[in-house]
């Protein structure tokens, strides 16, 4: 998951003059009236224009403003002010020291710009004894730190000495050179670059960087960009692009340029995927997958006209080295060949995947080409190939942290309640969730509870809540009320259930003047009336039980779910999606664990979430049976057992086509009709449920176990927002989608209102730029809700088992992370 940084447009202003900027006061939380503001700008800006006189022009109202991007064009810093330097030349800053200066394009704020401040080395001097500063590209900005590389290849590294010697990151000559511990250029110098490059103030500033090496489940594009013909071969994601010289076996004399790259990516796909140990480094080499996020979309207008062999994936990776470089070595490109002029003086530089185990037992490295491409056929010691070095620079005072943002703080209070129905309550028999047939919980097997965490910081707090329920009580009517109680903003209170599907659930609103005991309402009514002054009764107590706490997160597999949509047969051949076993679909395993602990490390409380109805005691299609909590109620009540004075709260993720391994009813095809039929395991003493729970119980006791990254002092932030895409049925031809946000500092905790497919949770945080992103279904507060399943694009074009589906493929995916994206940055400001 990607790391953070947004830089909203306070930020830059507020580096130049603190506080002269209305938007600097919005974002630092300052207290000052209007009237204080205005007549401290204007005491502060007539001092600037004292000790300059060009601060004034600087910080008013015609300030110069540009958005910075990275190498690849994505937006990092929104509206950074421009500054001259004593030459002339145009900057923005970034912080710690650091400028962005204009690139050879003369415009700042475009992918070509280079930032100066850090690090020096050997560039012009080919003899080595005079260093210079060194130039970077800004690859993103994340987590309060800028990602840089160098802008040119700084020196001749081999990966590893000898081709028998592997292609591990973790092991490798590379590694060892760029982080001075040991490693040998090709001519001998083993000094490094760490210890060359930095003085010991820069190395302070330089962040120390897990450097992911497993991206066995990253996807990079969808093959439903390439040829029909090509999906089979590649599967379902190409990944690295390993292209043959087409024009040796295809007459490629009367093709277009386009019939050219359409020929190249049906010729010769090879897949291959960064793997091995994470490493921390403050000094690393770009991955496989980093080459095509950071360098960029193919340009089409760079491809016109060259050899007919040019790579499809030339990703402005326009890497070149030094003159210190090419006098020990450096490999560069001639540009002898037709039409190849445009790529002399480029180089090759490696990066830290591996290539493959060649037939000879040579191990092989993947490089970035002097001609724009991946190469993962070079053996590990290959003369000539250079080091492109990537950091992370903490921005120091002028990241995110301290000046877009107002950290305090945390404070955690937690309570749960019972709101079982019971016979001595009134409130047996009740209606199961989805009862249509008529079924009704008759009695109980175990409790049901709601569970409240309220967080606060800053003044700004919020409530987590969760219902061990179907869905509701109704949200739209409660959440409002649940907010006016507690005296915070209808977006600052986060609902939602377990989504069980052996206790009641409620989806209308109720007479709030009804009494529990009134035989005469309906009984799931006086049920949800019950669990609205419990959860009173809850909020209350989690507030009064605010306390200093610290927080961390943490991640595991959990091999209990399974995606639902299979495909069946009917007798006549014809076939259908129905609800079953689906071990080939896609299923994510993650569970998520946020720990609240107090700042004695006793757990507060814990948010424990993972993609899977809880359906284990699915009991909708009895007339007669008995409440049960399922896996959640399982998992939350040991958990707290466990870690007494706790509160586990169990949520569900985007779980809309996702069910436990085994469950007591299930959809099924008839053996002979092949048409769905329900089939029931008998049992209903909840052995399965201590089966699936007891494993999931442990995976989170694992996750638990590794907590690290401890954080106490954060701000909060919360927000509601939607969007439309295009609808089917709608008489308007418009579908609304909804997301509500509670981010608690690098924590975003995004829900849906309905129930989303599972793999939307990969697609927002995969872009989507914050630490940790967790999903949540059932988060329903708004009437305009869809509360509805919502199939992804493979599911819709398949056949979804759920046809409720209102509005077209080809949309929902970039409305959610447009509207997530929105409110993250929202919440920034």
């Amino acid at each position: 998951m990607k790391k953070r940084l947004s830089v909203v447009s306070a930020v830059m202003a507020a580096v130049i003059l603190e506080g002269a900027l209305s938007g600097c006061a919005a974002s630092s939380g300052g207290d000052r009236t209007e009237a204080e503001s205005t007549a401290a700008a204007e005491t502060e800006s007539a001092a600037s224009d004292q000790e300059s006189g060009t601060e004034a022009e600087k910080t008013g109202e015609n300030t110069k403003t540009v958005d910075i991007t990275g190498v690849n064009g994505k937006v990092l810093i929104e509206d950074a002010v421009v500054l001259e330097d004593e030459d002339g030349s145009e900057y923005s800053e970034l912080g710690s020291g650091l400028r962005i200066y204009v690139g050879e394009d003369g415009v700042l704020g475009t992918a070509d710009d280079i930032v100066r401040g850090i690090g020096n080395y050997y560039i012009s001097d080919t003899e080595g004894t005079e260093k210079e500063p060194l130039e970077w590209k800004l690859l993103d900005i994340e987590d309060g730190a800028a990602v840089l590389c160098t802008n040119y290849a700084v020196d001749v590294v081999p990966f590893n000495l000898d081709t028998k010697a592997g292609n591990d990151w973790k092991n490798s000559n590379l590694r060892s050179w760029l982080n001075s511990r040991g490693g040998s250029t090709e001519y001998g110098d083993t000094a490094g670059f760490y210890d060359t490059a930095f003085t010991d103030e820069e190395k302070a500033l330089l962040v120390e960087t897990s450097v992911r090496m497993d991206y066995t489940d990253y996807p990079l594009w969808d093959t439903s960009e390439y040829p029909e013909d090509m999906k089979e071969a590649t599967g379902t994601y190409s990944v690295y692009n390993k292209l043959k010289d087409f024009s040796q076996d295809f007459d490629t004399s009367n093709m277009t340029q386009q019939e050219k790259i359409d020929g190249i990516i049906r010729y010769s796909l090879a897949q291959l995927t960064t793997t091995g140990e994470e490493t921390e480094d403050y000094v690393y080499a770009i991955s496989g997958e980093e080459f095509f996020e950071y360098f960029g979309e193919a340009d089409a207008s760079k491809l016109e006209g060259r050899y007919e062999w040019l790579l499809t994936n030339y990703r402005n990776a326009y890497i070149g080295g030094t003159e210190y470089a090419k006098a020990h070595g450096l490999k560069v490109h001639d540009g002898s060949n037709p039409d190849q002029e445009a790529f002399a003086g480029l180089t090759d530089t490696w990066t830290r995947s591996p290539g493959f185990l060649a037939d000879n037992g040579d191990y092989t490295g993947v490089s970035i080409s002097s001609n724009g491409n991946l190469n993962a056929g070079k053996p590990v010691n290959t003369a000539g190939y250079g080091v492109l070095p990537l950091i992370r620079v903490s921005l120091g005072e002028k990241s995110e942290s301290e000046n877009a943002v107002q950290t305090s703080q945390l404070m955690v209070g937690a309570a749960k309640r019972d709101i079982t129905p019971t016979e001595e309550n009134g409130l047996l028999p009740i209606e199961y969730v989805g009862s249509s047939m008529g079924s009704m919980i008759t009695s109980t097997l175990t409790d049901m509870y709601v569970r409240v965490i309220a967080v606060n910081a800053g003044g700004e707090t919020a409530l987590i809540i969760c219902t061990e329920s179907g869905k509701g009580p109704y949200g739209p009517q409660f959440v409002p009320l649940y907010a006016e109680h507690a005296g915070i903003p209808v977006e600052n209170v986060f609902v939602t259930t377990t989504h069980c599907h052996s206790v009641p659930e409620i989806k209308e609103p109720i007479d709030m003047d009804l009494e529990i005991d009134d035989e005469s309402a309906p009984v799931l009514h006086r049920w949800a009336k019950l669990t609205y002054n419990q959860t009173i009764d809850a909020i209350d107590e989690a507030i009064a039980n605010l306390q200093p706490a610290k927080m961390a997160v943490s991640y595991t597999d959990s091999y209990i779910n399974v995606n639902r949509l299979r495909e069946y047969f009917r007798a006549d051949g014809t076939s259908y999606i129905g609800q079953g076993y689906n071990p080939e679909g896609y299923s994510d395993k993650t569970l998520a664990v946020v720990e609240f602990a107090d700042m004695e490390d006793k757990p507060i409380a814990f948010i424990t979430n993972y993609a899977m109805h809880a359906v284990t005691m699915y009991a909708p299609f009895e007339k007669e049976a008995a409440l049960h909590s399922d896996v959640p109620g399982f998992v939350s009540t040991n958990l707290e057992k466990q870690y007494e004075g706790c509160v586990a709260m169990w949520t569900s993720g985007f779980a809309g086509d996702q069910n436990p391994i085994i469950a007591r009813g299930n959809i099924m095809p008839n053996l002979e009709t092949g048409e769905d039929e329900i089939q029931m395991i008998q049992s209903s003493s909840g052995d399965l449920v201590e089966y699936l729970g007891g494993i999931q119980y442990a995976d989170v006791r694992r996750a638990i176990s590794s907590m690290s990254d401890w954080e106490s002092q954060v701000d909060i932030a919360c927000g509601y927002d939607g969007t439309e895409i295009p609808s089917e049925t709608a008489e308007d031809g418009k579908f609304g989608v909804q997301l509500q946000l509670v981010r608690i500092g690098d924590l975003a905790l995004i829900g849906h209102g309905g129930e989303l497919y599972n793999s939307f949770i990969k697609d927002l945080q995969e872009n989507t730029d914050i630490k940790h992103l967790i999903g949540f279904d059932n988060v329903w507060s708004h009437e305009e809700q869809a509360v509805s399943y919502h199939p992804d694009d493979e599911a819709i074009e398949r056949g979804s088992y759920h046809d409720t589906t209102q509005y077209e493929a080809g949309y929902l995916k970039d409305a959610l992370i447009e509207l997530t994206n929105k409110l993250i940055d929202e919440s920034y400001r």
